[in-house]
């Protein structure tokens, strides 16, 4: 059954909109990214407004159960003139001659009157006149005499609460070799953010993400890993030093998810962009991930070649797939994704030439393509798992003198220089890969986690409908297919 993106309540079929929180149940096809981020803006202002209506009917029925509980002003005053009355009546006792043994005193308080006095036991007697002074001088004096020990004895019982006040915020304070801080108040709210390295992608991300912690009130703090795995374990433990609230991370390596999580102990977790390579470390306590599903961006470049072979009247087609790192969740994910929409669509797809591996690099992808187009090899397109190898696919045919409009060339990520390759005819289509929102999603999430709520409401994205144990610990932020037809409003965003 489908879910609202707003409360996540169950949707009846066919439904328009939400019978709970009212919002538009399905997600409209768009011309342009700027028109989905408009709509998904005021996605977001739904769910915050959703979240306030739940936040003020949980206070006002917290307040009607406490108000319910406490004691009215009236029965506080007739407690007050009651117990007034017993201790003059008790003073009155003390000063009147004192019965014979045995007998009681017909002044004696009721049960009533000593349970209104806050007196626990029923008919409990009262010391009399001296002993009952002498009793209470003497306490008196104990009592002197245990706090002037204890005044004595502190300048050795270790530091006090202000020390450990003062050394608490020494540890929160700002480090000096931070790669950036926005924000500097030592006793502010942290969220840090490990990249495992800088470029134009990942600097989108981390900047969206500062920018939606500064509006939650958070600090956050970023360091770059420089794409080292040791260094990223390093920089979590010295996250957590610093007094991180929550830290998000982009993992240099997808199966050393669990020592990341084992590093930052009982700190908010969540990994963005890529995936741990087993999801079920997501079924940890105060884990979870924010980014976008990398099947579905291979998939979408399947249905679009399909759809290419299905004009040409192609039921087959060969192809040269440029695979990013080996072992990546994004390249396995987009590289099965593309090959499954093919089959799906009825379309027999056949490597023209052994896997080819160019680990993500423009560059790489131009040096082991231009063997290839020497040799000779036949093939009807060239897939690429990002848009920096399908540039480079496209050096590559222009250095052999190929124009590469001539057949399909298929990215992912639509950054810059692919949309303007795009528009250009060069490259047939990519993938908007949405790195501003996987970073607004993640502060989400990450803010989810150290309020004790689930990961994945409150945000602007989708939850995840697998039905997986760890379901509740993901943030889908969705792709988009970016053509000629749309590219424009890609190549407009900010």
């Amino acid at each position: 059954m489908r879910k609202c993106i707003v409360c996540h309540a169950d949707l009846p079929e066919g439904a328009a909109n939400c019978p709970q929180c009212g919002f538009q149940t399905t997600v409209p096809q768009f011309a342009s990214g700027t028109e989905y981020e408009a709509w998904q803006q005021k996605a977001e202002q739904h769910k915050l407004q959703w979240k306030n209506k739940q936040k003020q009917s949980d206070t006002t029925e917290n307040t009607a159960e406490t108000t319910a509980n406490q004691p009215t002003f009236s029965q506080n005053a007739l407690r007050e003139q009651q117990e007034s009355q017993n201790i003059r009546q008790n003073a009155l006792r003390e000063d009147m001659p004192q019965q014979d043994e045995g007998k009681e005193h017909t002044e004696q308080p009721t049960f009533r009157q000593n349970a209104m006095a806050g007196d626990a036991i029923p008919g409990k007697q009262k010391k009399s006149g001296s002993a009952f002074k002498f009793v209470l001088i003497g306490g008196v004096v104990v009592v002197a005499i245990v706090i002037s020990a204890a005044l004595l004895l502190k300048g050795d019982s270790g530091p006090s609460v202000s020390d450990d006040n003062s050394s608490q915020n020494t540890i929160a304070s700002q480090p000096d070799d931070l790669d950036t801080a926005a924000g500097t108040d030592d006793d502010s709210e942290q969220i840090a953010i490990i990249l495992s390295e800088r470029n134009d992608s990942t600097t989108a991300m981390e900047e969206c993400a500062i920018a939606t912690a500064e509006q939650a009130g958070y600090t956050m703090v970023s360091y770059d890993a420089q794409n080292d795995v040791n260094a990223q374990l390093e920089l979590i433990e010295e996250a957590v030093e610093q007094g991180a609230d929550a830290i998000l991370l982009d993992p240099a390596d997808a199966d050393a998810a669990q020592s990341a999580v084992d590093t930052a102990g009982s700190i908010p977790l969540v990994f963005v962009n890529h995936a741990p390579s087993d999801m079920h470390i997501l079924d940890a306590e105060q884990v979870a991930f924010c980014g976008s599903d990398e099947d579905t961006a291979g998939y979408l470049q399947g249905e679009y070649l399909a759809s290419f072979c299905h004009t040409k009247g192609m039921s087959e087609i060969r192809y040269v797939l440029l695979q990013g790192e080996l072992g990546q969740t994004s390249t396995t994910g987009r590289s099965a994704g593309v090959l499954k929409a093919l089959e799906d669509n009825g379309i027999k797809a056949t490597e023209a030439s052994e896997t080819v591996v160019a680990d993500y690099g423009r560059r790489t992808a131009r040096e082991v393509v231009q063997p290839l187009l020497a040799a000779g090899t036949k093939f009807d397109c060239i897939i690429a798992n990002d848009d920096e190898m399908a540039l480079g696919a496209i050096d590559a045919c222009e250095e052999a003198n190929i124009d590469p409009s001539t057949f399909p060339i298929l990215g992912i990520d639509c950054t810059r220089e692919g949309a303007e390759a795009v528009r250009d005819g060069k490259l047939t289509m990519t993938v908007f890969k949405n790195f501003e929102g996987i970073g607004k999603g993640a502060v989400q999430a990450a803010i989810n986690l150290i309020d004790g709520d689930a990961a994945n409401v409150y945000t602007s994205y989708d939850a995840d409908e697998s039905g997986e144990s760890y379901s509740d610990s993901i943030v889908w932020v969705p792709y988009q297919t970016v053509n000629a037809n749309n590219v424009t409003g890609y190549l407009n965003r900010e």
